[in-house]
């Protein structure tokens, strides 16, 4: 699934207001402009024609390639810690304008009014978006769904930047959304490939009455 202009403005206006909390407009602006810059020079992944490159993975660069250049950008006038603590910030709050759009209405009582079939052709559809990723055991249920990723290239991609301790964070982006944007489903996930575990076991809750 490829990101639409519209969503990619909203995250740049989010992460930007993000920045401009720690940095003021003027310093957000101009750091804004040079990480356009980078990214319309290859980085942080090189210049690579992207012919020679399966779609999957030149859809997984578009997606944390700005990440991961705005950390190196910060690195150049703040402190690592600091720098991480700010792209994170960055990275959970405009995230959550892909996730919106990706996973759609996925809500309990679209999801309770579904037969299993259904059940899985929704989260098929909604998981087919997120190209990073390669999922087993999948089931669900009238309340729940439960999916493994056995691999992600996420981590990998952070490994080639430099950056091994960026990939984390993107972790963090689904337990900031289920359960806080999308109140209606719980996570539980105890491990996950980023930070050493032997896969990503995603289990999902719907929670709540539906809507008579």
């Amino acid at each position: 699934m490829e990101i639409p202009w519209h969503v990619i403005v909203l995250q740049k206006w989010r992460g930007l207001a993000v920045l401009r909390r720690h940095l003021g407009w003027a310093r957000a602006l101009r750091l804004g402009l040079e990480l356009e810059k980078r990214l319309q020079r290859g980085m942080p992944f090189g210049e690579e024609p992207s012919l020679s490159l399966d779609p999957d993975v030149i859809w997984s660069r578009a997606q944390i390639g700005p990440a991961i250049v705005l950390y190196n950008v910060l690195q150049e006038s703040v402190e690592p810690e600091r720098a991480l603590e700010w792209t994170r910030a960055v990275v959970l709050e405009s995230a959550e304008v892909w996730m919106r759009h990706a996973l759609g209405d996925l809500n309990v009582d679209r999801w309770r009014q579904l037969d299993s079939a259904g059940r899985l052709q929704l989260l098929s559809s909604r998981t087919s978006r997120f190209r990073n990723m390669t999922l087993a055991d999948v089931r669900v249920s009238e309340d729940s769904a439960f999916f493994r990723v056995t691999a992600c290239r996420f981590p990998a991609l952070c490994a080639d930047a430099g950056v091994p301790e960026l990939a984390p964070v993107f972790c963090e982006v689904d337990a900031h959304f289920f359960g806080g944007v999308e109140k209606s489903i719980r996570l539980e996930r105890p491990e996950t490939l980023a930070t050493g575990g032997g896969g990503c076991p995603f289990s999902l809750a719907w929670v709540g009455d539906s809507q008579p």
